[in-house]
């Protein structure tokens, strides 16, 4: 299984009784290279790999036999097998500052100027609008 958010390429084996995994694919562009993928509890092993926008192939090798993917992007067979395939559709972007700055001050005053804008509705968020009449304008009981 295979999960792609931005550029971070999430995937995921189950195989619940194999002692080594590994995650192999054209990834670095310089032919296949494998990489050991790490047991979670549940029975699913892991890899996490940040890429570049372009398509891969990769195949799972558990215990020496060799897995496709077919839950992944598509398949295409390759010359020892069918090999899966991921899509990378976005490059890499930086993440404005606003979002990611540390804190750097440990002040009270910090500490409450980040508190109160954790408490600010976001531009127009939650303003009440006043309705108007539409007709003369003078009210309901004008002449």
């Amino acid at each position: 299984m295979v999960s792609v958010i931005g550029t971070d390429v999430h995937f995921r084996f189950f195989r619940p009784r194999a002692q080594k995994v590994y995650l192999v694919g054209n990834f670095a562009g310089r032919g296949w290279q494998e990489m050991a993928m790490t047991r979670a509890e549940d029975g699913y092993w892991t890899a996490l790999l940040s890429l570049d926008s372009g398509t891969y192939r990769f195949r799972y090798r558990a215990d020496g036999e060799w897995f496709t993917d077919y839950a992944a992007f598509g398949v295409e067979y390759g010359p020892l097998g069918v090999d899966s395939v991921v899509r990378v559709t976005e490059r890499r972007q930086a993440i404005p500052l606003r979002y990611v700055a540390p804190i750097r001050e440990s002040s009270p005053e910090v500490h409450t100027r980040l508190a109160r804008a954790r408490h600010r509705k976001p531009d127009g968020a939650g303003h009440r609008v006043k309705r108007r009449s539409v007709g003369s304008g003078r009210g309901k009981h004008a002449a």
